[in-house]
């Protein structure tokens, strides 16, 4: 993996399941040894996202990638740092 992964994190404003997003991919990357950083995007402010997206948040992209969507724990974080890499 580079030394540091970039990501997004798709999100809208009060949203507790991108609070957790966030936190399953901080914890995933400390699991594995990487620095990530992850830059908060929130699709209500781009019109294009909002239609792509619409309630399919939290999202979390790599290189506009998206790797993956929803309810995100831990593992599943993890599985999406290392497939991606």
């Amino acid at each position: 993996m580079p030394a540091t992964v970039d990501l997004e994190l798709l999100t809208r404003p009060a949203c507790s399941l991108c609070v957790k997003a966030r936190s399953a991919f901080e914890e995933a990357a400390r699991d594995l040894g990487v620095a990530i950083s992850i830059h908060e995007v929130d699709i209500d402010a781009d019109p294009a996202l909002r239609k792509r997206y619409g309630l399919r948040i939290p999202v979390v992209r790599r290189s506009g990638l998206d790797l993956c969507e929803g309810v995100i724990r831990p593992a599943e974080a993890r599985s999406a740092l290392v497939a991606s890499a």
